[in-house]
C-alpha cells in the first residue's frame, strides 16, 4: 500500500473503537477482509453522495440509507441477505466508512429491506422489518454506551464499552496502583433511550427500543414501520426464558403499510372494470356480509361510515345500528371489522372508560402510558358492540368522536393522542325489543349529545313479512345445508315499482363480480385514498335540503345542527369514494341525502306518533325515497289524522288517493297497495268506494 494511500486509509484505524469492541490493528492490512470493505464501501459512499441523506447534530451525524438501492450500486443484490443475516458487522462497516467522510460520529439508519411476515426465533440477530401500532410508551431515559473510569490517586483513565445489548462490565480496581476506579458520568458517552411495545397486524406484541432523535417521535396509537435488530435477553440470570425485543434503527410513520393490501394485477383489472361499468358500489354492497339477508340500506351505509370524507376538522362518519334481537347487527359489525382497515372490536359489557381512551401506569417505578380502542384505532374503526351496555361510560367518546382526539390529565401526565377513529357501534333497546311509541332516546337511554354525532342511525326492527321471511328462511337453510349461499334479490320488480332508496339499491346488487374479503379490504383502504373534489350542484343541493329540515327542526327530535349538514358532505364524498369519481356530483348528494333521510327517519318519527295533530307542518318531499314498510306507516298515520279530523274511522278511495298524493307515496300501483292493506286488515273494505281504518296509533 503507498504512502498516500495508507494516510487517505488511516481513519480506519482512528475511529475503529468507535464502532468496534476489539482492539485496532497497528496498520492497515490488505489482507484483511474488514479493512477492505470498509475502503471499497468508503470509495462508492464517496463517489455516489446521493445514496444516502445526513443531519448534523452537535455530537454526531445521523445518516440514513436505502439499503437496497446502496447493494444495486455495489453490483451486489446478493449481499441483502448476508446483511440481514449479520447485519452488526455490515452497519460497523458502513458507520466507520461515513466517518472517514463525514468526520464525526455517525448514527445510521437503515431502511428498505423485505418486511418478515413473523418474527420467529431463527430470526434472532438479524436485521428486521415490521409495522404495527404502538400501544405503550414508557419515559425517556437515559443510557450509558461509553462509561470512563478514572482512578484519582494515579489519575489513569479507562474506557468500558457497552455490548450490542447495551450492557457492560464494570471495572474494578486500576492496573497501576490497584485502587478502584471512580465513574466519571460527565466525560462517559450517554445517548437517549426510550422503551416502547408494538403491535403488528396478527396481534402479536413485541417491545422495541429507540435511542438517539428517535426517542419521543412517536406516541400510542401511532402506526409505523421500523427496521431493526431482533435480540433475544434473558428474563432473569437464573431462568431459561428469554423475552424478544428489536433495538430500532430507523423508524417511520407507516399509515396503515401493510403488504396485504396490494392488488394483485387481475384484482386490479377487475376494480377499474367495476369502476368503469359503473357497479363497485353496488357490487361492494352485494357482498358485504352476505350471511345476512337483505338490509341493503345499511349495508350501503356502512360502507360509506368505513370510507367517511376528506375534509373539514372531522372526515369520519359515525354510524350507529339500534334494533331488535335476531336482527343480525354484531353480525354487521364484525364484519365490518373484517374489512375495514386497522378496525378493532370491543363489546361494551367488558370495556371500561380506560380501555377506550388511554391509561396511566406505574410498572417497575416507571410510568408507562397504555393506549386504548379509540386511540390504537386511529385511522381505522372501532367497532362497538352493546353499545347500550357501557353503564354510564358514554362521556368518555364524545372528545374522541367529534374533536378526533384523546386528551390525558393525571399523574402530572398531561398529553394529547390521536384518535382519528370511525365509530360504528351497535345497541338493543332497553326493554328488549323496540318500542315505537317511544324515541330512540328512549328505548337505549344514550344522550342526544352522543346520538347527535352519529351521522347514520340505523332502526333494525322485527316486523313480520310473510314474502321477505320465506326468503330469509331460505337463506339460512341453504347456510346450514353448507351451500353456497347468494342473496335472491327480486326479479319482477318493473320499472315502474317502488323508486325507494332501498329498491333502487336492490336493482343495481345484480353484479356478477365476486369480490371476497381480502379483495373487499385492499378496495376500500385505496378508495379511502381518493379525494373527490365539491361542486357547485353538490353543493347546492346538500345546503338547500340542510335549510329546509332546520327549518322544520322539532323540539321533540334529534337536534337538527351543523353536524348534520357536515355530515351531509361526508356521506356525499364517501358515496363518491366509492364509486371512484373525481368529483362529487349532485348524484352523490342526492343518495347522501336519500341514505340520511332513510336512516334519521325512525329517529324523528315520535313526533308523528305523539303529535299527529301538528303533522301538518312534517315535510313530505323525501317521503318516496323510503322503504315501503316506511312509507306505509306514514300513510296510515295521515289517514289516522283525517279520521280523527272526522271523528269517524271511515274514510273514501278521494282521501285515500289525496293522502297519497299530499306525501308523494311511491310504492307501485295504489290499487295494489290498497288491496293487500285490505288482506292485512289495516284499510278493510266496507263498500266501491268505502273503507274502514282499523289502525291505532301509539
Amino acid at each position: 500500500m503507498t504512502q498516500q494511500m495508507s494516510q487517505q486509509s488511516s481513519f480506519i484505524l482512528d475511529y475503529w473503537c468507535e464502532y468496534y469492541n476489539t482492539a485496532p490493528k497497528q496498520v492497515v492490512d490488505d489482507d484483511d477482509d474488514v479493512h477492505n470493505m470498509i475502503l471499497l464501501i468508503h470509495q462508492v459512499l464517496s463517489n455516489n453522495p446521493l445514496l444516502y441523506d445526513s443531519q448534523n447534530f452537535p455530537t454526531y451525524v445521523e445518516v440514513q440509507m436505502n439499503i437496497q438501492a446502496f447493494f444495486q450500486t455495489l453490483n451486489q443484490d446478493d449481499l441483502m441477505n448476508v446483511f440481514i443475516d449479520e447485519p452488526t458487522k455490515f452497519i460497523s462497516s458502513i458507520s466507520l466508512a461515513l466517518h472517514g467522510i463525514k468526520h464525526k460520529k455517525i448514527v445510521l439508519r437503515i431502511y428498505n429491506i423485505p418486511e418478515s411476515e413473523q418474527l420467529m426465533s431463527a430470526q434472532v440477530g438479524k436485521y428486521v422489518c415490521t409495522v404495527g401500532t404502538i400501544i405503550q410508551t414508557g419515559p425517556p431515559k437515559l443510557q450509558l454506551l461509553k462509561a470512563m473510569y478514572e482512578c484519582i490517586p494515579c489519575e489513569s483513565t479507562r474506557w468500558a464499552q457497552a455490548d450490542e445489548k447495551g450492557a457492560f462490565q464494570p471495572l474494578q480496581n486500576c492496573d497501576n496502583c490497584s485502587k478502584p476506579f471512580t465513574l466519571n458520568r460527565n466525560k462517559s458517552e450517554i445517548v437517549l433511550y426510550q422503551k416502547l411495545k408494538l403491535m403488528d397486524s396478527k396481534g402479536m406484541q413485541i417491545t422495541i427500543e429507540f435511542r438517539q432523535n428517535l426517542v419521543s417521535s412517536f406516541m400510542s396509537g401511532d402506526i409505523i414501520k421500523i427496521h431493526g435488530i431482533l435480540m433475544a435477553l434473558q428474563d432473569d440470570p437464573k431462568s431459561a426464558l428469554y423475552s424478544k425485543y428489536i433495538k430500532v434503527y430507523h423508524a417511520q410513520s407507516a399509515f396503515h403499510v401493510d403488504q396485504s393490501d396490494r392488488f394483485s394485477k387481475q384484482e386490479y383489472k377487475q376494480m377499474l372494470e367495476m369502476q368503469k361499468n359503473g357497479e363497485l358500489f353496488h357490487a361492494l354492497i352485494q357482498n358485504f356480509c352476505p350471511t345476512i339477508y337483505g338490509h341493503e340500506v345499511v349495508k350501503a351505509g356502512l360502507l360509506m361510515s368505513i370510507v367517511g370524507g376528506h375534509t373539514g376538522n372531522r372526515p369520519n362518519s359515525h354510524c350507529l345500528l339500534v334494533g331488535d334481537p335476531g336482527q343480525g347487527k354484531s353480525q354487521l359489525l364484525k364484519f365490518v371489522q373484517l374489512v375495514a382497515p386497522n378496525a378493532i372490536y370491543i363489546s361494551g359489557t367488558a370495556t371500561t372508560q380506560s380501555g377506550l381512551t388511554c391509561t396511566v401506569n406505574r410498572r417497575d417505578n416507571e410510568t408507562i402510558v397504555d393506549a386504548g380502542a379509540l386511540v390504537m384505532a386511529d385511522g381505522g374503526v372501532c367497532c362497538l358492540d352493546e353499545f347500550d351496555k357501557m353503564n354510564g361510560q358514554h362521556n368518555a367518546l364524545l372528545e374522541a368522536m367529534e374533536q378526533q382526539t384523546v386528551s390525558l390529565a393525571k399523574s402530572a401526565i398531561m398529553c394529547q393522542f390521536h384518535a382519528r377513529t370511525t365509530i360504528i357501534a351497535t345497541a338493543n333497546p332497553v326493554s328488549g325489543c323496540f318500542q315505537r311509541n317511544k324515541s330512540v332516546v328512549e328505548n337505549i337511554k344514550i344522550p342526544t349529545t352522543i346520538l347527535s354525532r352519529f351521522d347514520l342511525i340505523f332502526l333494525l326492527i322485527d316486523i313480520p313479512d310473510p314474502e321477505r321471511d320465506k326468503k330469509l328462511s331460505e337463506h339460512i337453510m341453504r347456510l346450514h345445508n353448507q351451500k353456497q349461499s347468494k342473496i335472491e334479490y327480486q326479479t319482477q320488480i318493473r320499472s315502474h315499482e317502488f323508486k325507494n332508496l332501498q329498491d333502487r339499491i336492490r336493482l343495481g346488487c345484480k353484479t356478477e363480480f365476486q369480490i371476497s374479503i381480502p379483495f373487499m379490504r385492499k378496495i376500500l383502504k385505496f378508495v379511502k385514498t381518493q379525494k373527490p373534489k365539491q361542486t357547485v350542484g353538490a353543493n347546492k343541493m346538500i345546503q338547500d335540503y340542510y335549510l329546509r329540515i332546520r327549518s322544520q327542526a322539532l323540539s321533540t327530535a334529534i337536534p337538527i345542527t351543523t353536524r348534520q349538514l357536515e355530515s351531509l358532505i361526508r356521506l356525499s364524498q364517501a358515496r363518491a369514494r366509492l364509486m371512484m369519481k373525481p368529483e362529487v356530483t349532485q348524484e352523490d348528494a342526492q343518495f347522501a341525502i336519500e341514505i340520511f333521510e332513510e336512516s334519521r327517519f325512525d329517529c324523528f318519527q315520535v313526533h308523528v306518533a305523539r303529535y299527529g295533530r301538528n303533522n301538518q307542518n312534517l315535510n313530505f318531499s323525501n317521503v318516496s325515497t323510503l322503504s315501503k314498510p316506511k312509507q306505509t306507516q306514514v300513510f296510515l298515520e295521515e289517514l289516522h289524522q283525517r279520521t280523527l279530523e272526522r271523528q269517524s274511522q271511515d274514510i273514501t278511495i278521494d282521501d285515500i288517493k289525496e293522502v297519497a298524493k299530499k306525501i308523494n307515496l311511491s310504492v307501485g300501483d295504489l290499487g295494489d297497495f290498497i288491496e293487500k292493506l285490505n288482506n292485512e286488515t289495516l284499510l278493510i273494505k266496507k263498500g266501491s268506494q268505502l273503507y274502514k281504518l282499523n289502525y291505532k296509533t301509539f
